[in-house]
C-alpha cells in the first residue's frame, strides 16, 4: 500500500485498513472476494503522538454501531455490556431506516448498561449504504446476498438514482419500473385491487419506488414502501418522495391488517422464503385485503445458465403458496398478452440504462448486472418463464 492511496481492490477505497463491512470469514461485503486487509497487522502511527488541546472535551475514539433486535431492551442492554468496555461511544438513532426504539429511550438503556451512546447516523450510512443482509435479497437475518443479487438489487437502485439526477424527473417512473411493471401491467393490477378504493396501500419489494409513483401520480394513494436493499429505500425517497422503510418482506414492521391492498412485482422469484412472504403480505392486510403479484412463473425444468439468486415457481406451486397463505386467486393474466409498452416510455427507460453504461461500464458489477437481466430475459423469449400477473384475496 502506498501511504495516503486507496488500497487497490477495495471496492469503499480504504487506505489506512477495512471498514466495517468485513465478515466473519473475512470476505468483502461489496464483493466476492477477500478483504485485501485481511490478515495485515494494524497500521501503526510513525510519527511522535500528538497530545490533545489543553481544555479540550473528551470524544470517542472508538465509535461502535449498535445492532441489536428492535423493540427488545433486553437484547440492547446484552450486547452494550458486551460492547462497552472496548468502546468510547455506541452510535444510537437511525438503524437504517428500521423502526426501534426512540432514541432518548435507546440512548437511556446504553447508559444504564454501562456504555456511552452517541446519537448520529451508523457508520454505514454514511459511507454509502450497507449491503441488504439475508438468505437471499427477501431472506432471514444472517447470510449474505449473491454479488450478482446485491448488483442488481442495490448498487443499481443507486445508479439509477444517480441517471435520474442527471437526465430530468421525467425519466424516473420508467427508470424506477425497469423489469418491475409496464404501464399496461400496472393499470391491470391497480384495476383488479381496485386501489381506487384502498386509503392503505403496500409496495412490498419496491424497489427504487417506481410502481408505487406510478401508482400515487394516477390514484389518490401514497403507497408505503418496503424493500430490504437501502440504496433503493434511499432512492425511492428522493425521486418519489414517498414513505419507505428497509425491511424484508418476511419480516415487515407494520402492524396486523395495516393496509387495505398490497403488491409485490417480481419479488417472490427472488427469495426462497416465498410461505413466509405471502404469510407476511396475509398478516399485514386486512379482512378483505386484495394482493397483486407479477411473478415469473417456470413452465418446465429451466435450461442453465440461471440467473443468480432467483428461484421460480411453478403454476401448481404458486397456486399452493398462496391456498396456504391464506389467499384464494381470483385471476391471472399473462404480461405478454397486454398492450406493449409505449415507445415514449420505452426511450427513458433505455435512456436510463445508457446513461448508466455510459458511466459504470468498465464496472464489473455493471456487467454483472446486465448478465442477470439478459439471462431472465432469454428464459422468457424461449418460453420457460411467463410473466404472470395474479390478483388474490384473502380467503
Amino acid at each position: 500500500m502506498e501511504a495516503g492511496r486507496p488500497e487497490p481492490g477495495c471496492p469503499r477505497r480504504m487506505v489506512y485498513g477495512p471498514c466495517g463491512g468485513v465478515r466473519a470469514d473475512h470476505g468483502c461485503e461489496l464483493a466476492d472476494r477477500p478483504c485485501p486487509f485481511a490478515g495485515r497487522p494494524p497500521l501503526r502511527w510513525a510519527g511522535p503522538p500528538a497530545p490533545a488541546p489543553a481544555g479540550s472535551p473528551r470524544v470517542p475514539l472508538v465509535l461502535t454501531d449498535l445492532t441489536v433486535r428492535p423493540y427488545d431492551p433486553a437484547s440492547l442492554r446484552r450486547v452494550v455490556r458486551i460492547l462497552a468496555p472496548a468502546s468510547d461511544g455506541l452510535l444510537v438513532g437511525e438503524h437504517q431506516n428500521r423502526p426501534d426504539l426512540p432514541p432518548t429511550l435507546l440512548a437511556a438503556e446504553v447508559f444504564a448498561a454501562g456504555g456511552r451512546p452517541w446519537p448520529t447516523l451508523t457508520c454505514r450510512d454514511r459511507r454509502g449504504g450497507r449491503r441488504g443482509e439475508g438468505r437471499d435479497r427477501h431472506g432471514d437475518p444472517g447470510g449474505g446476498v449473491s454479488s450478482a443479487m446485491e448488483s442488481e438489487f442495490d448498487l443499481v437502485a443507486a445508479w439509477t438514482e444517480q441517471a435520474v439526477a442527471d437526465l430530468g424527473p421525467d425519466y424516473a417512473i420508467a427508470a424506477g419500473c425497469r423489469g418491475s411493471g409496464s404501464p399496461s401491467g400496472l393499470a391491470w393490477l391497480a384495476e383488479a385491487l381496485e386501489v381506487h378504493l384502498a386509503r392503505r396501500m403496500l409496495d412490498a419489494g419496491a424497489g427504487v419506488g417506481g410502481p408505487a409513483a406510478w401508482l400515487a401520480g394516477h390514484f389518490d394513494v401514497t403507497p408505503v414502501c418496503a424493500d430490504p436493499m437501502p440504496a433503493a429505500v434511499r432512492a425511492s425517497r428522493r425521486l418519489f418522495g414517498l414513505p419507505a422503510v428497509v425491511a424484508a418482506g418476511e419480516a415487515l414492521p407494520f402492524p396486523d391488517g395495516a393496509f387495505d391492498a398490497a403488491w409485490s412485482l417480481g419479488v417472490l422469484c427472488a427469495t426462497s422464503g416465498k410461505a413466509e412472504l405471502l404469510a407476511e403480505l396475509r398478516r399485514v392486510l386486512g379482512p378483505v385485503g386484495r394482493l397483486g403479484l407479477l411473478v415469473f412463473v417456470a413452465t418446465g425444468p429451466l435450461p442453465p445458465p440461471l440467473p443468480a439468486g432467483n428461484d421460480f415457481p411453478t403454476d401448481a406451486s404458486l397456486a399452493a403458496l398462496l391456498t396456504g397463505a391464506g389467499f384464494t386467486a381470483l385471476q391471472t393474466v399473462e404480461a405478454g398478452a397486454l398492450p406493449d409498452t409505449p415507445v415514449s416510455w420505452q426511450a427513458r427507460a433505455d435512456r436510463v440504462e445508457a446513461a448508466m453504461a455510459e458511466r459504470h461500464g468498465d464496472d464489473p458489477r455493471w456487467a454483472e448486472s446486465v448478465e442477470q437481466t439478459a439471462r431472465i430475459a432469454r428464459l422468457i423469449a424461449d418460453g420457460h418463464l411467463r410473466p404472470t400477473l395474479v390478483h388474490a384475496v384473502v380467503a
